[in-house]
């Protein structure tokens, strides 16, 4: 069983990048930390993105000011190698995904910028390339079949 949950951001904390994630309740009930499965649609309107991703508002609150950016982010990076040892990268490549980088998503908030760097594995179709609907399934249940194997090996 998986949650859905969905934002564009609340109150001041606007992320102009509006995302659906699907949660595993035994990893997060939340998108604010954990791991989980997110389409992420794109700062500049131009395409959307299927992610593996890592929560950002615990790292940020726990970092806050000018710096406090810049260490997410390394915290990020540093937690995102660390998790891709659990990854079967040749079948995601193989399906067209990006493992262990950033995702461009066109960010502008720095919200939404900490997306871009909480990104484990991806993949980017943009409004202007076709996107069958049975690719996209696949996509989904391959990323998924990854997050469950991942979640039996972290817990």
């Amino acid at each position: 069983d998986m949650l859905v949950r969905a934002s564009s951001g609340r109150g001041r904390r606007w992320a102009n990048v509006p995302w659906v994630a699907l949660l595993a309740p035994q990893e997060t009930k939340t998108a604010k930390d954990g791991i989980y499965v997110a389409w992420l649609f794109h700062g500049d309107g131009e395409g959307v993105t299927l992610a593996l991703v890592w929560g950002t508002q615990h790292f940020r609150a726990a970092h806050r000011g000018a710096k406090g950016a810049t260490t997410v982010r390394q915290e990020l990076a540093k937690r995102r190698a660390g998790a891709c040892t659990h990854i079967e990268h040749k079948a995601l490549e193989d399906a067209g995904f990006r493992v262990d980088v950033e995702a461009p998503l066109f960010a502008s908030t720095p919200l939404a910028k900490d997306y871009e760097h909480s990104c484990l594995v991806h993949r980017t179709w943009s409004i202007e390339e076709p996107m069958p609907p049975d690719e996209i399934s696949r996509s989904q249940e391959l990323l998924l079949e990854t997050y469950k194997k991942m979640l039996q090996a972290r817990h």
